[in-house]
């Protein structure tokens, strides 16, 4: 798999990474273990978690997985939204929480709708940080982390923080390796025009439709990663399919493919974010081990626009972004 530096710092890293906010929907330690290192066997070296995944307990999970590997990873966590004591009761009631939910699917949606209620109010200051650290560098089992990550904070929330001297204190101390911001394109986008030295790294969703990183190509000076590059592009696609019958066969025409099946459609959505990202990272999730080796051919392809890609960017142009009636 392409390896890529991150600019601005002397981290290489794969071109692919995967996202452990699903990890721990997966009941089975074995499953969970077996999927990361599929994921690495696949040559993904690039793994992206934080403090809240998993009620807590992602970043466990992954540093049983780095324990005998640490020097061979990338590790990227984020801090600032954390459980309230809410939460971490539930925390420590998820496992038997995660059988109900496979048994009685519906429990799921419900579980979902109340995840809010189980967060603290969102803190980005240097005390929060230096916690968030000390906690994440113990689950992950490490003393250091290579991306250490402000998740999701808003122009508000950074620009009277404290944060800036831990952070630069932590890295002098070899506990983080980088820094920067994780969170939606418009609040990124403020924070790196009134705060431009909190994100020299950034990581922003991004995909097809959305093309996101357009918006960032005035302060392309710093290294980005993108995610989610399937769930909003993917959903949009196959609505319109169901919608109309006729573009999914003007899909298969435009295209040249066969067929246009979700895992055509995947594959051609996250060639188009590593096309739109060929100097940073494109995080990705699945609870799928079998969709990891279609990811990584994915990623073996030639970063250019080939007349595939070209033309499945010009339909979801035609049909999705300006949706013919």
């Amino acid at each position: 798999m392409k390896k890529v530096r991150l600019v601005g710092t002397d981290i290489t890293t794969s071109c692919l990474g995967f996202g452990c906010a699903q990890l721990m929907r997966i009941l089975s330690d074995k499953l969970r273990q077996r999927l990361l290192n599929e994921a690495y066997d696949a040559g993904v070296c690039h793994f992206d978690v934080a403090r809240m995944y998993g009620l807590g307990a992602a970043e466990g999970e992954l540093g049983k997985f780095a324990r005998d590997k640490r020097d061979k990873l990338v590790l990227a966590t984020k801090f600032g939204i954390d459980l309230n004591p809410k939460g971490a009761r539930a925390a420590r009631l998820q496992s038997a929480g995660r059988r109900l939910v496979t048994i009685f699917p519906v429990l799921r949606a419900l579980a979902r709708r109340r995840t809010g209620a189980l967060l603290a109010p969102r803190r980005y200051d240097a005390a929060k940080a230096r916690s968030s650290l000390e906690t994440s560098l113990r689950e992950l089992g490490t003393d250091y982390v290579d991306l250490f990550l402000l998740h999701e904070p808003t122009l508000e929330d950074v620009v009277n923080s404290d944060v800036m001297e831990f952070l630069n204190v932590a890295r002098s101390q070899g506990k983080i390796r980088a820094y920067g911001i994780s969170g939606a394109i418009h609040d990124v986008v403020a924070i790196c025009r009134n705060v431009p030295e909190l994100a020299p790294i950034v990581q922003i969703p991004n995909d097809a439709v959305t093309r996101n990183i357009d918006l960032l190509v005035p302060y392309a000076n710093r290294a980005i990663v993108t995610y989610s590059p399937f769930s909003n592009a993917l959903k949009q696609i196959v609505d319109r399919f169901d919608l109309a019958p006729y573009v999914l066969d003007r899909g298969i025409k435009t295209t040249g493919k066969d067929r246009m099946s979700t895992d055509e459609i995947a594959f051609l959505l996250l060639r188009y974010c590593l096309h739109a990202n060929p100097s940073g990272v494109v995080v990705f999730s699945t609870t799928k081990p079998e969709r990891l080796k279609m990811l990584a051919q994915a990623a073996a392809e030639e970063s250019s626009v080939d007349l595939s890609l070209r033309s499945f960017l010009g339909y979801i142009d035609d049909e999705i972004r300006t949706p013919r009636h």
